[in-house]
């Protein structure tokens, strides 16, 4: 990273051992993890193609991720702060969320869920 006092750091959202590393001494984390779309575009639309137990599923990267990741930040006793940064943020009932999640194992819905996870921190 080129901007001052910000330290770029690769870690596994999948891996709440190596979250708990990553975020120890950390006072902020920047969120920037999204589920890459499903390879061929057809597994999105059959489950049993894509299942949830894959790590590159988007409800492990967008959903239990955030949860990962906000453990680790409480764990650390010094992460105050996290951002998460995802979509343009529209609701999951707009016809493009509809068409993403259709074609790319519910994506969008479970992006929403994870940022409910993140908001009600503030709960």
């Amino acid at each position: 990273s080129k901007l001052p006092g910000v330290t770029m750091i690769r870690g596994d959202v999948n891996d709440q051992d190596s979250l708990d590393s990553l975020l120890d001494g950390c006072t902020a984390v920047l969120a920037l993890q999204g589920a890459p779309a499903p390879k061929p575009i057809f597994r999105g639309l059959f489950p049993f193609l894509n299942p949830t137990t894959s790590p590159t599923h988007p409800f492990n990267i967008n959903y239990l991720s955030m949860q990962r990741i906000l453990n680790a930040a409480k764990k650390s006793g010094s992460c105050k702060r996290v951002v998460r940064i995802t979509g343009k943020g529209e609701t999951p009932y707009s016809i493009f969320s509809i068409l993403i999640n259709a074609l790319g194992n519910l994506a969008k819905a479970w992006n929403y869920e994870g940022e409910l996870v993140l908001r009600k921190q503030n709960e």
